[in-house]
């Protein structure tokens, strides 16, 4: 009895470790062949999104763009994020080079409005690729990447 006892506290603390194990739910899974032409079984667990960088090249316009637009009740952030977009729209690009914007705003009874123009480069990504060992160079401060 004094054994039972003496062991009971053991059990119980092993019993309480081993029951707390994660449960890893497989939410679809599918079969690779490897190079030796067997199967690999590879199970996706609903843990997160897994990123991995991509590259692209630019392809910028020679000549800087200007353009002006006027917004109704837009303050001065949500006016330069608003003609950012429509610069993006009217040039048909996907992206904006040096940026500069010059902002008016101006408060009436009726309301506020801001006045925005927008200069830059449209530029369009060209060859978007996942990134690989030899785009390092491209990236002095991020040479050690895990990926």
């Amino acid at each position: 009895m004094k054994k039972i006892i003496l062991f009971s506290p053991l059990l119980l603390m092993a019993l309480l470790m081993s029951s707390c194990a994660a449960i890893e739910e497989v939410v679809d899974s599918f079969s690779v062949k490897t190079q030796k032409g067997d199967y690999q079984k590879m199970n996706f667990t609903p843990k997160g999104v897994y990123q991995f960088p991509q590259v692209a090249d630019l392809e910028i316009a020679q000549q800087r763009v200007k353009l002006s637009f006027t917004y109704e009740n837009a303050l001065s952030e949500e006016a330069r994020k608003l003609a950012k977009g429509d610069f993006i729209k009217s040039q048909k690009c996907d992206v904006v080079v040096e940026p500069l914007l010059y902002v008016t705003t101006t408060t009436t009874e009726s309301g506020t409005t801001s006045s925005v123009t927008i200069s830059g480069y449209p530029a369009n990504y060209r060859n978007v690729r996942n990134y690989q060992l030899a785009d390092s160079i491209f990236f002095k401060h991020y040479s050690n990447m895990p990926w």
